[in-house]
Protein backbone atom coordinates (compact mmCIF):
# COMPACT_ATOMS: atom_id res chain seq x y z
CA UNK A 1 0.00 0.00 0.00
CA UNK A 2 2.99 2.28 0.28
CA UNK A 3 3.61 5.09 2.72
CA UNK A 4 0.88 5.98 5.16
CA UNK A 5 -2.72 4.98 5.15
CA UNK A 6 -4.11 6.23 1.86
CA UNK A 7 -6.39 3.65 0.34
CA UNK A 8 -7.06 3.68 -3.38
CA UNK A 9 -10.73 2.85 -3.82
CA UNK A 10 -12.57 1.44 -6.82
CA UNK A 11 -13.78 4.01 -9.30
CA UNK A 12 -17.23 2.40 -9.50
CA UNK A 13 -19.30 2.47 -6.32
CA UNK A 14 -22.96 1.49 -6.14
CA UNK A 15 -23.58 2.50 -9.72
CA UNK A 16 -22.11 6.02 -9.42
CA UNK A 17 -19.11 6.88 -11.50
CA UNK A 18 -16.27 8.47 -9.57
CA UNK A 19 -13.41 10.27 -11.17
CA UNK A 20 -11.53 10.14 -7.85
CA UNK A 21 -11.91 8.65 -4.41
CA UNK A 22 -9.39 8.55 -1.56
CA UNK A 23 -9.78 7.30 1.96
CA UNK A 24 -7.14 8.25 4.54
CA UNK A 25 -7.08 6.98 8.07
CA UNK A 26 -6.60 9.72 10.67
CA UNK A 27 -3.20 8.35 11.57
CA UNK A 28 -0.58 6.41 9.65
CA UNK A 29 -0.30 2.65 10.09
CA UNK A 30 2.93 3.00 12.07
CA UNK A 31 1.15 5.33 14.50
CA UNK A 32 -1.64 2.78 14.94
CA UNK A 33 0.94 0.22 16.00
CA UNK A 34 2.48 2.82 18.32
CA UNK A 35 -0.94 3.33 19.91
CA UNK A 36 -1.37 -0.42 20.35
CA UNK A 37 2.09 -0.68 21.95
CA UNK A 38 1.20 2.22 24.25
CA UNK A 39 -2.02 0.49 25.21
CA UNK A 40 -0.11 -2.72 25.97
CA UNK A 41 2.36 -0.78 28.16
CA UNK A 42 -0.49 0.95 30.02
CA UNK A 43 -2.23 -2.39 30.58
CA UNK A 44 0.95 -3.97 31.89
CA UNK A 45 1.75 -1.03 34.21
CA UNK A 46 -1.79 -0.75 35.50
CA UNK A 47 -2.03 -4.50 36.02
CA UNK A 48 0.99 -4.52 38.31
CA UNK A 49 0.71 -1.11 40.00
CA UNK A 50 -3.00 -0.46 40.59
CA UNK A 51 -5.19 -2.29 43.14
CA UNK A 52 -7.29 -5.10 41.69
CA UNK A 53 -10.73 -3.40 41.34
CA UNK A 54 -9.47 -0.02 40.10
CA UNK A 55 -7.20 -1.45 37.39
CA UNK A 56 -9.98 -1.76 34.80
CA UNK A 57 -10.75 1.98 34.72
CA UNK A 58 -7.49 3.22 33.09
CA UNK A 59 -7.36 0.12 30.89
CA UNK A 60 -10.92 0.76 29.70
CA UNK A 61 -10.36 4.48 29.11
CA UNK A 62 -7.18 3.79 27.13
CA UNK A 63 -8.92 1.13 25.06
CA UNK A 64 -11.82 3.49 24.30
CA UNK A 65 -9.45 6.25 23.18
CA UNK A 66 -7.57 3.87 20.88
CA UNK A 67 -10.86 2.51 19.50
CA UNK A 68 -12.17 6.02 18.83
CA UNK A 69 -8.99 7.14 17.09
CA UNK A 70 -9.11 4.06 14.87
CA UNK A 71 -12.58 5.12 13.58
CA UNK A 72 -11.39 8.52 12.33
CA UNK A 73 -10.85 8.95 8.60
CA UNK A 74 -10.90 11.47 5.77
CA UNK A 75 -12.63 10.69 2.48
CA UNK A 76 -12.39 12.79 -0.68
CA UNK A 77 -14.66 11.88 -3.55
CA UNK A 78 -15.28 13.52 -6.90
CA UNK A 79 -18.50 12.43 -8.59
CA UNK A 80 -21.48 13.93 -10.37
CA UNK A 81 -20.06 17.44 -10.69
CA UNK A 82 -19.14 17.80 -7.03
CA UNK A 83 -16.39 17.10 -4.53
CA UNK A 84 -17.43 15.55 -1.24
CA UNK A 85 -15.08 15.97 1.74
CA UNK A 86 -15.84 13.83 4.76
CA UNK A 87 -14.03 14.01 8.08
CA UNK A 88 -15.66 11.05 9.81
CA UNK A 89 -17.41 11.20 12.27
CA UNK A 90 -17.40 15.01 12.54
CA UNK A 91 -18.49 16.68 9.31
CA UNK A 92 -19.00 16.39 5.58
CA UNK A 93 -18.91 19.16 3.01
CA UNK A 94 -19.86 19.25 -0.64
CA UNK A 95 -18.20 21.70 -3.04
CA UNK A 96 -19.65 21.93 -6.52
CA UNK A 97 -16.87 21.78 -9.10
CA UNK A 98 -18.31 24.89 -10.75
CA UNK A 99 -17.46 26.78 -7.52
CA UNK A 100 -13.72 26.01 -7.88
CA UNK A 101 -11.93 28.96 -9.47
CA UNK A 102 -8.44 27.45 -9.20
CA UNK A 103 -6.68 24.41 -7.81
CA UNK A 104 -3.01 23.58 -7.34
CA UNK A 105 -0.89 20.98 -5.59
CA UNK A 106 1.17 22.38 -2.77
CA UNK A 107 3.21 21.45 0.26
CA UNK A 108 1.86 22.83 3.51
CA UNK A 109 3.02 22.98 7.13
CA UNK A 110 0.12 21.64 9.19
CA UNK A 111 1.20 22.98 12.57
CA UNK A 112 2.65 26.31 11.42
CA UNK A 113 -0.17 27.23 9.01
CA UNK A 114 -3.23 25.67 10.61
CA UNK A 115 -2.28 24.64 14.14
CA UNK A 116 -2.31 20.91 13.34
CA UNK A 117 -4.24 18.41 11.27
CA UNK A 118 -7.95 17.67 11.02
CA UNK A 119 -10.60 20.27 10.26
CA UNK A 120 -8.77 23.55 10.78
CA UNK A 121 -9.64 27.18 10.33
CA UNK A 122 -6.69 29.51 9.97
CA UNK A 123 -5.68 32.75 8.30
CA UNK A 124 -4.97 30.89 5.04
CA UNK A 125 -8.54 29.46 5.02
CA UNK A 126 -10.08 26.10 5.89
CA UNK A 127 -8.05 22.89 5.89
CA UNK A 128 -9.26 19.28 5.78
CA UNK A 129 -6.19 17.15 6.50
CA UNK A 130 -5.39 13.82 8.14
CA UNK A 131 -1.60 13.82 8.19
CA UNK A 132 1.28 14.55 5.89
CA UNK A 133 2.31 17.74 4.16
CA UNK A 134 0.87 17.53 0.62
CA UNK A 135 -2.51 18.61 -0.63
CA UNK A 136 -4.54 20.51 -3.16
CA UNK A 137 -5.22 24.19 -2.51
CA UNK A 138 -8.58 25.33 -3.84
CA UNK A 139 -9.70 28.90 -4.35
CA UNK A 140 -13.48 29.06 -4.67
CA UNK A 141 -15.44 31.63 -6.66
CA UNK A 142 -16.46 33.19 -3.32
CA UNK A 143 -12.77 33.83 -2.59
CA UNK A 144 -12.66 31.18 0.16
CA UNK A 145 -9.49 29.08 0.26
CA UNK A 146 -9.79 25.37 1.05
CA UNK A 147 -6.84 23.01 1.52
CA UNK A 148 -7.48 19.30 1.07
CA UNK A 149 -4.73 17.05 2.39
CA UNK A 150 -4.03 14.07 0.17
CA UNK A 151 -1.49 11.30 -0.12
CA UNK A 152 -2.31 11.38 -3.86
CA UNK A 153 -2.38 15.15 -4.43
CA UNK A 154 -1.37 15.09 -8.11
CA UNK A 155 -4.07 12.51 -8.88
CA UNK A 156 -6.66 14.59 -7.02
CA UNK A 157 -5.71 17.73 -8.96
CA UNK A 158 -5.89 15.82 -12.25
CA UNK A 159 -9.34 14.46 -11.32
CA UNK A 160 -10.58 17.99 -10.51
CA UNK A 161 -9.27 19.27 -13.83
CA UNK A 162 -10.82 16.34 -15.73
CA UNK A 163 -14.19 16.66 -14.00
CA UNK A 164 -14.35 20.44 -14.63
CA UNK A 165 -13.52 20.04 -18.32
CA UNK A 166 -16.57 20.19 -20.62
CA UNK A 167 -17.44 16.82 -22.14
CA UNK A 168 -15.76 16.14 -25.45
CA UNK A 169 -12.94 18.63 -24.83
CA UNK A 170 -9.54 16.92 -25.04
CA UNK A 171 -7.29 16.78 -22.00
CA UNK A 172 -4.37 19.19 -21.97
CA UNK A 173 -1.00 17.40 -22.04
CA UNK A 174 0.42 16.61 -18.59
CA UNK A 175 4.01 17.79 -17.91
Amino acid sequence: MGRGSAVKCDLLDLGRMHSFQELQLAIAYWATWLLIATLAAVVWLVWWLVPRLARWVPIGVTALVVAFISTLYQRVEIANGAMRLEMHPFTARVIRLAEIRSAEVRTYRGVAEYGGWGIRFGSPGTAYTSYGDRGVQLVLTSGEQVLIGSQRAEELLHAIEQAKRPEGQPSPPRP
